[in-house]
């Protein structure tokens, strides 16, 4: 197991992941991390820091992060399997 903040090939987070509903503090602890498996690639890993109308919904920042697998191809139809070679993979942001 792995934390997403630590394996990412992108991290966008330039302050901790609490804000205490306070906007003139800040910090550097990571203290809502994302755990994934060791067999899943870690592209971006972020920090959704942003107010509304100086206001945050939560003390803790949203955490985000965008996670790769690879998959096989069976074909035709079991006979033979492939593994695809330009590593696809699935992003949902």
């Amino acid at each position: 197991m792995k934390d997403t903040y630590e394996a990412a090939d992108f991290v966008n987070a330039n302050n901790g992941s609490t804000n205490g509903f306070d906007l003139t503090k800040s910090h550097d602890r990571i203290i809502d991390p994302i755990f994934v498996s060791d067999s899943l690639e870690v592209k971006k890993y972020g920090l959704l820091t942003e107010a509304y109308y100086n206001c945050f919904p939560s003390d803790h920042f949203p955490v985000m992060g965008v996670i790769a697998w690879l998959f096989f191809l069976i074909w035709p139809l079991g006979a033979m399997v492939e593994s695809i070679q330009n590593q696809h993979y699935c992003e949902r942001f």
